[in-house]
């Protein structure tokens, strides 16, 4: 799980391989996007609110755009 530098957005990661983001303010989904074939073991948001990092447990790592 990852806050963003603003405070307005949650990213967070599952076991099936999905990023979600909400909103901080009433936790409401605005994206989900499955890539990750296996679990998701890290979640970072840039400093600018741009970019997300997911990696998993495979190694494997994504950039997401905000």
């Amino acid at each position: 799980m990852a806050v963003s530098p603003d405070g307005h957005l949650i990213a967070i990661g599952n076991v099936k391989g999905e990023m979600k983001l909400f909103t901080y303010e009433d936790f409401r989904l605005i994206h989900m996007e499955t890539v990750h074939s296996s679990s998701v073991t890290a979640v970072a948001i840039s400093p600018d609110n741009t970019l997300i990092l997911t990696a998993d447990s495979k190694g494997q790592i994504f950039f997401w755009r905000i």
